[in-house]
């Protein structure tokens, strides 16, 4: 598994495992609240990273505060994960964080 998952795939497997309504606007709430965990990496309005372990914590934190709780457990978290990783975004998203790790960025 990966270490880091970007905003998108969050939001995804948020999709898989019924969390109504959980966006970009509701990432923001929670992490205002205390809820969500705050994004280990950002790059303003391009890309967040959330640390892997973090967000299994703060997902089942969400489902427990949402207007109709929604149970949800850390294997649904993991199973969520795997199908997520199976999608083309998410193989592109893989790709490009071994490339950054692996060599530096040119910044132009």
């Amino acid at each position: 598994m990966r270490k880091e998952w970007t905003q998108r795939e969050v939001i995804e497997i948020a999709k898989l495992l019924k969390l109504r309504n959980f966006d970009r606007k509701a990432i923001a709430y929670y992490e205002s609240q205390g809820v969500f965990p705050k994004p280990v990496a950002q790059l303003k309005n391009v890309m967040t990273l959330y640390d892997d372990e973090e967000i299994e914590v703060g997902l089942v934190d969400v489902g427990r505060r949402m207007r109709n709780p929604v149970h949800i457990t850390y294997e649904d978290i993991a199973i969520a994960k795997e199908k997520v990783l199976i999608s083309n975004k998410a193989k592109n998203m893989s790709m490009l964080l071994r490339r950054i790790k692996t060599r530096p960025v040119k910044v132009i």
